[in-house]
């Protein structure tokens, strides 16, 4: 079959899977559709990720079948550094390991083996996209579920955040969750961001982020207007003495 056709295939079966009625009847056509995501064929990569990712939605028993398959959470952990010239994978991607993370249920086994596929770091670069709060919100939904499975090893996460660096750099989970304390951030996005630095404040050794954090959390706390993001703040600042 013509790549041109198989590519019209998957963006028709993609458009059908947005209906949340036909998804069920639809995962029959997992297996085919997994397939394309390891072919070398961007663009084939690219909608068949798309439709997986849909087909994922709402179904706690597709992600759990597709989150405990480490090989595939590796290989689509990969493609955005793989294909850094094709927008279409550099937003799905990311995507579809949220769906996965958000959708199925964690175990610490599950999540540490997710944690070692590499997928923190891509979802990281989720959290960038200030112009789509919706998918910024996607991105720390995820880790926030990751953090919390692994509450008893936090540093996992962060390890893997920062590639693996002793100290964080200007792409770690601290510092890309400062990025999010901004006056222009989505509130939503903000708030994520908050807990998150809640969750593993007690994990970071360096003192520049702590003194970086320290001028956000000052300016958060005194803000009346925002209260949920007041309220979060002085927690981190009490729990930071």
């Amino acid at each position: 079959m013509m790549v041109k056709v198989k590519h019209a295939s998957l963006s028709a079966l993609r458009n059908i899977a947005i209906c949340e009625a036909a998804r069920e009847p639809l995962r029959a056509y997992l297996p085919a559709l997994l397939s394309y995501v390891r072919s070398d064929m961007p663009m084939l990569i690219f909608k068949a990720v798309a439709c997986v990712r849909t087909l994922v939605r709402g179904s706690k028993s597709t992600a759990n079948d597709l989150i405990s398959d480490t090989d595939l959470v590796k290989v689509i952990a990969e493609l955005p550094g793989q294909f850094k010239y094709h927008n279409g994978i550099q937003g799905e991607a990311p995507r579809f390991l949220c769906t996965l993370i958000v959708e199925g249920d964690l175990t610490k086994e599950s999540a540490s083996d997710v944690v070692s596929a590499g997928v923190v770091p891509v979802i990281i670069g989720m959290t960038k996209t200030k112009e789509y709060p919706k998918i910024q919100v996607e991105g720390w939904i995820a880790i926030q579920k990751l953090l919390h499975t692994l509450r008893d090893d936090p540093e996992l996460v962060l390890l893997s955040a920062r590639g693996g660096a002793e100290e964080e750099g200007e792409n770690g989970l601290f510092a890309s969750c400062q990025e999010c304390l901004t006056e222009e951030t989505n509130p939503n996005v903000r708030i994520l961001a908050l807990n998150i630095i809640r969750m593993v404040s007690g994990s970071v050794r360096s003192k520049q982020v702590m003194e970086s954090l320290s001028d956000h959390l000052s300016r958060l706390s005194a803000n009346d207007s925002d209260v949920p993001a007041q309220q979060l703040a002085r927690e981190i600042q009490e729990s930071l003495g």
